[in-house]
């Protein structure tokens, strides 16, 4: 065991109050004990900063840092300028960890691999929890290259839920990759330093991802349009690094496409009639930059037969969606 190793835990937090104890409880509960947990407030207005002060009063481990309102990849990258751990672990404030997560962790160190992915325990809306790695056949030990890692995030059959080099962290999820939006940047950094790492290997450490209805990505909003930017960083970022998988990008870009507009649209009044017009545009714009120069969809083994015609028609004219929401409202 490499004793000597320690952990910078990140945990953003913003109006987290209802839900955060587990997830620090979790943390001071660890068998390893080597590690720090750097808590950034993303300017809460709620009481997360006084019960992170409580939580401090028993444990000098714990750091508190605040900012003004940015996103969670802001309270990420705050939170890694002052990481002083050997590793970096994200832990969102509505997760938590088994006691032995990090003792499972330390046990694959030995060579010091750049990133270091648990088994993620993924809840269902009934409660339930199942095993993400299981269900993708990731296996204790099992060793892959940054590219072989990268190629299996379209779509995500490997997690970002992961335990990464701080120097790897430091120098590819601070500036323009954690700035350029406030929504899901974190999708586009895990793919950087997946690209950028020579070995990652699978833990069966336990990290539960939980199903919180009130978390900022479950809620419909304008500002999910910042997955459309993620999506064209991500095709730029194939084309410039593994140029023969941008197809198989784009396809996966044309589905989160297609599946993000008809979730807007079908839940229209949430939005301003000049709010759906934005969403269409955007949208579209992005559509069209993928359907040029000769593209052909490729669909996902995933996909039912169905879903592989449904997107294939779409990768031929975009307002074939209106045929699907006129059915998704008939219940059909």
């Amino acid at each position: 065991m490499q004793n000597n190793i320690k952990f910078s835990l990140v945990m953003p937090l913003f109006n987290s109050e209802k839900w955060m104890d587990k997830s620090i409880k979790s943390v001071l509960s660890q068998s390893y004990q080597s590690w720090e947990l750097i808590c950034v407030d993303d300017g809460s207005h709620d009481d997360t900063v006084k019960k992170v002060e409580l939580f401090k009063e028993h444990s000098l481990k714990i750091k508190l840092l605040k900012q003004k309102n940015s996103g969670p990849a802001v309270a990420r990258e705050t939170a890694i300028t002052v990481a002083t751990g050997d590793y970096i672990v994200f832990l969102d404030s509505d997760d938590y960890i088994e006691s032995e997560y990090l003792e499972k962790i330390i046990e694959l160190t030995s060579d010091y691999p750049d990133v270091i992915i648990p088994e993620l325990m993924s809840q269902t809306k009934d409660s339930e929890f199942y095993s993400f790695n299981k269900v993708n056949k990731l296996v204790k030990g099992m060793s892959f290259t940054g590219k072989q890692a990268f190629r299996l995030t379209f779509p995500w059959s490997i997690h970002g839920f992961a335990c990464y080099k701080t120097e790897l962290m430091k120098q590819f999820a601070i500036g323009d990759n954690a700035n350029y939006t406030n929504y899901n940047a974190d999708e586009y950094i895990t793919r950087v330093v997946f690209l950028n790492s020579q070995k990652i290997v699978i833990s069966d450490g336990k990290y539960f991802h939980t199903a919180n209805l009130d978390s900022l990505t479950k809620i419909p909003s304008v500002r999910m349009l910042g997955f459309l930017l993620t999506e064209k960083k991500l095709i730029k970022l194939t084309e410039l690094n593994d140029p023969q998988f941008l197809t198989i990008v784009k396809s996966d870009s044309l589905r989160k496409i297609f599946n993000s507009y008809l979730n807007f649209c079908l839940n229209a009044k949430y939005f301003t009639a000049q709010e759906i017009a934005q969403v269409k545009s955007d949208h579209k714009a992005l559509y069209k930059e993928i359907v040029k120069k000769n593209y052909k969809y490729l669909s996902s083994p995933k996909e039912s037969i169905l879903k592989k015609l449904i997107y294939k028609i779409f990768s031929y004219n975009f307002d074939f969606i209106k045929l699907i929401i006129f059915a998704r409202r008939l219940g059909l």
